[in-house]
């Protein structure tokens, strides 16, 4: 199962704060970065949680990765994030080149070197979830 469907899932919806964070900070959960910002304020919305209290899962969303005119004409007018976020978002996309960005999908080195390590993180966060949202986070 991909991102897509987790986050289109309705168990995503009834994730805690804190396993959403977990869940969008893991370079495993692939999906385009604009997709999961989407994701992330369809769950805020849901769960009436305002950006003063969901720092550590806003920083989950990897602005740098987001296209510039996105950035600007979408991610600036939704009040989630202060200027200054955005501008270093923007600065960081301008002044690194694409390989230098922390994207998501690619295996690191913890993850080809301690295949037991990772597994027991996803099954933490999968038993902080519900029993289907469960399996289609263990299927990642």
């Amino acid at each position: 199962m991909h991102a897509l469907d987790v986050m289109k899932s309705e168990g995503f919806l009834s994730l805690s704060q804190t396993a959403l964070s977990e869940l969008i900070a893991r370079d495993s959960f692939y999906a385009d970065e604009f997709e999961i910002f989407y994701g992330v304020r369809r769950w805020m919305n849901h769960n009436c949680v305002e950006k003063e209290s969901a720092k550590e899962l806003l920083d989950g969303i990897r602005l740098q990765l987001i296209p510039q005119s996105s950035l600007l004409a979408d991610i600036r007018h939704c009040d989630m994030f202060d200027s200054n976020k955005i501008l270093d978002a923007l600065s960081v996309i301008d002044q690194k080149s694409v390989m230098d960005l922390r994207h998501r999908g690619l295996l690191s080195k913890l993850h080809l070197s301690s295949s037991r390590f990772v597994f027991v993180c996803e099954e933490r966060l999968a038993m902080s979830c519900g029993s289907q949202l469960r399996t289609l986070i263990l299927q990642m």
